[in-house]
């Protein structure tokens, strides 16, 4: 199997048509985005908090957050602050998220160009840019990729001896890795083993190439036995848990839940199996040369993910999602191994064509229904909020009719990037971004109450100002510890409460 050549190599050599090509799907994916003035990306806003944070308290030594520099996952921060610098704080999100899907284009289409890889499967693969951490909102997971691009192109070079610059060049991108995400670190590093061990190098060249890790893995090991004895004092669930193991998973729920996000409901099942067919199609049409027109390189890394994703645990150290965030990366870069199916090149491209555009508009026509219908009053509420109030958030609706995350659970944290209010919950309590609190911060109110609203007590009242709440109108009119609450807002799902004292 080699990089691909011929009809391949035509279609994907000339760069105006590939540019182009990503260009169009950038501007599918920003329509969503730009028309969605709260996008259901659940993280976002406390993404933007650290930011704030930071930038507040970055020259404050004895107040309660810390500026974690040279932590682990932190990457993203920095171009959130550069964007913090232009857009405004109602804009600042939708930014965020632009820049994070063309930095994945971009990716997808330079692997192609530079791989000769045909233009469709890199139009295919912009089907997996609204994936399960897209719409979690695991920023720092994503910011991640582009960066792992660059890594896969630097350490896939074949010579058993390279120059000394590579081997330096291999030991800076290694620390990219490390503030892009920790595990973006032990995946890059994972991928760097598996390709040295393929090209069966002499052992004096696998150690050369293990030495240059050793630098970031000393950071990765001093940040981690830190985490870890700051987990232990969290009282989190941190064991590893499967929703279910490997070969009990339902293979097309699983694929349309952590590779698609769960964002386009039954269109994400027929991509399933239209992929599988392209997949199918693109191996019989070629099979008396799928060894040479199949990407080696781009497959063993496609292998790679897939077998994180599909064996390790659902949670670990209570990371949500800790397999099932690598389902997409390992999809996009399986579908960009494949050879372009051997058929009329204009029916080729109908296809792509047409399902990238049917997904965008069924996309762009959910994300419009949740703006409409699921956030009515939101927009109001924190209008109301005034400036450094003490904000809880409640959320008794929990499940959307268009998604299949919780893209409610964090929507009030736009208390804090629009108000500058005080929250019920923050990001510093993790240790795993930018901010954190300087000693552990045991709250006096019922735990999880951006998880379980229900739980709510009058008691917990006391420690905040203003009540921000989703919920449907028996929420509102029986569910609510009423007694000592104050409507500021009363009409739509979302609506702010004043606590009286």
């Amino acid at each position: 199997m080699t990089r691909g050549s011929g009809a391949e190599g035509k279609s994907a050599g000339f760069p105006g048509r590939m540019a182009a090509a990503g260009v169009i799907v950038f501007l599918l994916a920003a329509v969503p985005i730009v028309l969605t003035p709260f996008p259901p990306t659940t993280d976002l806003p406390q993404h933007l908090n650290q930011v704030i944070l930071a930038t507040a308290h970055a020259g404050d030594g004895a107040g309660p957050y810390a500026v974690l520099w040279g932590a682990p996952n932190t990457l993203v921060y920095g171009f959130i602050f550069l964007l913090e610098r232009v857009f405004s704080p109602e804009f600042l999100g939708r930014a965020v998220l632009l820049f994070l899907t063309a930095a994945w284009i971009f990716a997808i289409f330079f692997t192609a160009v530079r791989r000769k890889r045909p233009a469709e499967g890199a139009v295919l693969a912009a089907l997996f840019l609204f994936n399960i951490s897209f719409y979690w909102g695991f920023l720092n997971f994503l910011a991640g990729f582009p960066v792992f691009i660059a890594w896969f192109f630097l350490t896939a070079r074949k010579e058993a001896h390279p120059p000394a610059w590579w081997y330096a060049a291999v030991m800076v991108a290694s620390f990219f890795l490390y503030f892009g995400h920790i595990l973006w670190f032990i995946a890059g590093a994972a991928w760097f083993g598996l390709t040295s061990l393929l090209r069966r190098l002499p052992l004096r060249s696998l150690v050369l190439r293990a030495a240059t890790l050793i630098p970031a893995g000393l950071f990765s090991l001093f940040w981690y036995r830190k985490f870890v004895v700051f987990q232990a004092a969290s009282e989190l669930n941190l064991a590893p848990e499967w929703i279910n193991r490997p070969f009990e998973k339902p293979f097309t729920l699983w694929f349309r839940s952590v590779a698609f996000g769960g964002g386009t409901g039954r269109l994400e099942t027929f991509l399933f199996f239209f992929l599988l067919a392209w997949a199918g199609l693109s191996l019989a049409t070629r099979r008396q040369e799928w060894r040479r027109r199949v990407d080696a390189d781009l497959a063993s890394a496609a292998g790679l993910f897939f077998a994180i994703a599909f064996f390790a645990p659902d949670t670990f150290r209570n990371t949500i999602y800790f397999s099932g965030r690598w389902a997409a990366v390992s999809f996009i870069l399986a579908v960009l191994s494949l050879p372009a199916p051997r058929i009329k090149p204009a029916l080729r491209r109908t296809a792509a064509w047409g399902a990238v555009l049917v997904f965008y508009l069924v996309t762009t026509l959910h994300w419009a229904g949740y703006e409409t219908t699921e956030l009515t009053g939101l927009e109001e509420s924190l209008a109301g909020i005034p400036r450094a109030s003490r904000v809880l958030g409640l959320d008794y609706v929990k499940t959307s009719r268009y998604f299949a995350h919780r893209p409610f659970l964090q929507l009030y944290s736009y208390a804090h990037v629009s108000r500058g209010a005080e929250l019920g919950f923050s990001f510093a309590r993790h240790s795993t971004g930018l901010v954190a609190f300087r000693r552990k911060q045991p709250n006096p109110w019922t735990p999880k109450l951006d998880w379980y609203a229900e739980r709510v007590k009058e008691s917990d009242l006391a420690y905040f100002d203003y009540v921000l709440v989703n919920g449907r109108p028996y929420d509102h009119d029986h569910r609510l510890p009423r007694r000592r609450l104050s409507a500021v807002t009363t009409t739509g799902r979302w609506r702010l409460y004043r606590i009286e004292k």
